[in-house]
């Protein structure tokens, strides 16, 4: 039978051979990097946390991991980066308002998304690039339309290409700029956005199980957990989720903060999260319980008074009386 010979090392070979894992693990980290020192990476991991399985890397403290990972020697070119997960979801403000005539479509501040694809090396072995891919902004009347990179759709993927700022790690610097453009024809309710430029309140929703798609008087506004930013008035709110029933309800906003938590409910009607379960008595309930139950005694009392104190109870200091 063939044995892997990734790494070159007899140890390291033989744990990519022996756990599925690890050499997942490897194929990961061979992005922009020497394949040999890649696949060498996760016996570097095993050998500083004791093992590579996918629970005793979930449960370490993320800023813990990432430092364990750019200890020397380094499992990557990006250790940092590479502790995390390429497809890290990215949050992007809104440098300026973006108007249509005189209604402010897209307001400062407002929050667009974006997703990591790539992570490069520079040429010169100092700093590099980062690849991440434009999904959607939120309009200023909570609604998300999707953006792009290009000013002409592309039929390849389309991505903006950000600089890293340090040259030990891929990062990116606060306040890095970048040109998005509205992905396609978007249909725009000039009333509503007009209306919705004025003061908005903070409407936090969340579901259990979390992901669930929310809509907002027919518009899709993003996943739970999201803010949203409403204007005042009556709204209807629906969240669906794949295998769950769809929730619906009416909220009225007068400019208070809300909090929706929504416990989802299975097609089948089950609740997603088990009922709890009565307060369990305790042993002293049990115990008097007990004692309730019994049948007061028929015992003949003991009445040798050399066997008694004189209130008529032993003394438990006494030697006991021979019988």
């Amino acid at each position: 039978m063939a044995k892997l010979q990734l790494v070159q090392d007899p140890a390291a070979d033989a744990l990519l051979e022996s756990n599925p894992f690890a050499l997942l693990v490897g194929m990961l980290l061979d992005q922009q990097y020497p394949m040999e020192a890649a696949f060498a990476g996760p016996k570097k991991i095993a050998d500083r946390i004791g093992g590579v399985e996918p629970g005793e890397i979930a449960d370490y403290d993320p800023e813990e991991f990432a430092a364990l990972c750019s200890k020397t020697p380094a499992i990557h070119r990006f250790p940092g980066s590479m502790a995390k997960r390429v497809g890290e979801g990215l949050e992007l403000e809104v440098a300026e308002d973006v108007r249509v005539s005189d209604v402010v479509v897209i307001p400062k501040g407002s929050v667009g998304n974006a997703q990591v694809t790539n992570l490069r090396s520079g040429a010169n072995a100092r700093g590099g690039w980062i690849d991440i891919n434009l999904e959607s902004v939120t309009l200023a009347d909570g609604q998300r339309v999707p953006i792009r990179a290009s000013k002409n759709k592309l039929i390849r993927d389309d991505q903006s290409t950000i600089v890293s700022s340090s040259g030990q790690d891929a990062s990116i610097t606060q306040g890095t700029d970048l040109t998005a453009y509205i992905n396609g024809n978007q249909p725009l309710d000039l009333t509503r956005l007009r209306a919705a430029s004025g003061p908005t309140t903070e409407v936090k929703v969340a579901s259990t199980p979390p992901n669930a798609e929310i809509s907002m008087d027919g518009r899709l506004a993003g996943s739970t957990p999201y803010t949203l930013h409403v204007m005042s008035g009556d709204h209807v709110v629906v969240l669906r989720m794949v295998g769950f029933q769809a929730w619906q309800s009416k909220i009225h906003v007068a400019g208070q903060p809300l909090s929706l938590d929504v416990p989802m409910a299975k097609q089948d009607g089950t609740e997603t999260v088990p009922a709890s379960k009565p307060q369990q008595p305790s042993l002293g309930d049990l115990a008097r319980a007990a004692r309730a139950r019994k049948p007061p005694s028929t015992a003949t009392p003991i009445t040798d008074v050399n066997a008694q104190g004189q209130n008529g109870h032993h003394d438990p200091m006494e030697p006991a009386p021979k019988q």
